[in-house]
């Protein structure tokens, strides 16, 4: 099936809300000026290599295939592999993968986009932060309630690991608010677009170590950083030990604490 212009195409996908996987967590957007203004703000250029994850019916994929950019469509659901192979598998710059984003190689890419499952948001996140090592842009939607686990500071609610990660790779903020009535089914939440920009020459081995230390010290987020530590550490006076070089307050408790903390955690660990 081939559609003869743009609003056919998105009529098209109006009519999906029956199809969608609850357990892919499937919501198809619907608006086309919202599904263009999110592609435009990835500034696809000829030189680019593009990822979108999660493509779905093509919502994202009809704008990001205009570009002239090297563009990778990917998905695991079968069915919506087949849709797209039909509507954009002719283009020679586009390429079309049926693969779990956990699992792809995101390496080779300039910029990513896409609309994320709720249920994977945080974990894609983080995967691509640390394996797409080239990449310059992420421009991702989410659900609005995951906003904060992403641009929280420390003492906010929401403040965690990946929100330390995204400061600590680059920068993060909100572009633009889409209800939840512009996507079939519609889901029980409204949306949000963010844009990641990430810095130059990153130290990814760092970060690697960072995602693991906070992963650890919030894993209990009810105990102070020093009862933490010492679990983490698995070494009571070595943890004391640390907490006083630092002069920090074991008190305090994981989100009191900022991104300097814990890269002179880091340090001072040597690991």
């Amino acid at each position: 099936m081939k559609f003869a212009s743009q609003q056919a195409f998105f009529d098209f996908i109006k009519t999906l809300r029956f199809i969608a996987s609850k357990e892919l967590g499937q919501n198809f957007l619907v608006n086309e000026y919202i599904a263009e203004n999110i592609v435009a703000k990835a500034k696809i250029h000829k030189d680019d290599r593009v990822l979108e994850i999660g493509a779905g019916f093509g919502s994202l994929s009809y704008f990001i295939s205009l570009g002239e950019g090297e563009i990778t469509l990917l998905d695991v659901d079968p069915k919506i592999i087949s849709f797209l192979t039909e509507q954009f598998g002719q283009k020679t710059n586009v390429k079309i993968v049926q693969e779990s984003i956990l699992k792809h190689d995101v390496s080779q890419y300039h910029k990513i986009i896409g609309n994320l499952p709720y249920y994977i948001t945080s974990d894609t996140i983080q995967y691509c932060l640390l394996n797409a090592r080239q990449a310059k842009t992420m421009i991702f939607m989410i659900q609005k309630e995951v906003l904060p686990r992403l641009i929280a500071r420390f003492g906010e609610d929401g403040y965690g690991p990946l929100a330390l990660l995204l400061s600590f790779l680059g920068k993060t903020k909100r572009v633009f608010n889409v209800a939840k009535n512009n996507f079939v089914p519609a889901p029980k939440v409204d949306s949000v677009v963010v844009e990641i920009v990430l810095h130059e020459n990153n130290d990814y081995e760092t970060a690697e170590k960072l995602v693991k230390i906070t992963n650890s010290l919030f894993h209990h987020r009810r105990k102070t950083v020093r009862n933490n530590l010492r679990i983490y550490l698995d070494d009571i006076e070595k943890a004391d030990k640390v907490l006083s070089e630092l002069g920090v307050d074991g008190s305090k408790r994981p989100e009191d604490l900022d991104l300097g903390f814990y890269l002179t955690l880091i340090k001072q660990l040597k690991f």
